[in-house]
């Protein structure tokens, strides 16, 4: 996934698109939940992109 989300031609382009960017080449049960794991871990992500808050 650090080719989709975290390396320096990706961006850190966030849950979503990091999914859409995975899904071009990979499928596997529970994908969703897992790009989600991964972009809520990402220490970039939690310093520079806003909270979502409800």
């Amino acid at each position: 996934m650090f080719k989709y989300h975290d390396a320096p031609t990706a961006g850190n382009p966030g849950r979503e698109k990091t999914y859409l960017l995975v899904t071009r080449d990979f499928h596997w049960n529970h994908q969703y939940k897992w790009v989600r794991k991964y972009v809520r871990a990402c220490k970039v992500c939690q310093r520079v992109k806003p909270a979502a808050f409800s």
